[in-house]
């Protein structure tokens, strides 16, 4: 819940003005909100009119096409449509493409090291001695 929606509930049984001080917004910001209301709902109305056309042509390219192409799709049927408003209603309403690239590696793995004298020069991979172990240079004394 929005704390315009909030003031809004509340603001019979209490002033606006103290509604609006407590939760710290402009009473203009709250009263510009309720008049926009009618354009956030045609706005929601036409979102899910976008998202049911979006669904349709994501099911006719058997849930391949992602954003640009659904965008392309539209514009070619006549619907202007900005390709961040498809992004987001396909986002909110969970429609996916198909994602076939590979990942990109950024760095190349290191080289396995070998286990003979000389190839291990910070002493990572040599025996450890009993004592050693116990003083906790290794792992835990099993007492």
């Amino acid at each position: 819940m929005s704390r315009f929606q909030f003031v809004d509930d509340h603001r019979d049984t209490f002033p606006v003005k103290w509604l609006c001080q407590i939760l710290e917004v402009s009473r203009s910001g709250f009263y510009r909100w309720r008049t926009s209301a009618p354009a956030r709902a045609e706005r929601a109305r036409a979102d899910q009119e976008l998202a049911e056309q979006i669904r349709v042509i994501h099911a006719d390219s058997d849930d391949t096409y992602g954003s640009p192409r659904i965008t392309a799709e539209l514009r070619d049927a006549g619907i202007e449509v900005n390709h961040k408003r498809v992004e987001r209603v396909m986002r909110e309403n969970g429609i996916v493409g198909v994602h076939l690239r590979k990942t990109v590696r950024t760095h190349r793995p290191r080289p396995l090291r070998d286990s003979r004298a000389g190839s291990d020069p910070a002493g990572l991979h040599r025996e450890r001695t009993e004592h050693q172990v116990r003083r906790g240079h290794h792992v835990p004394s099993d007492r």
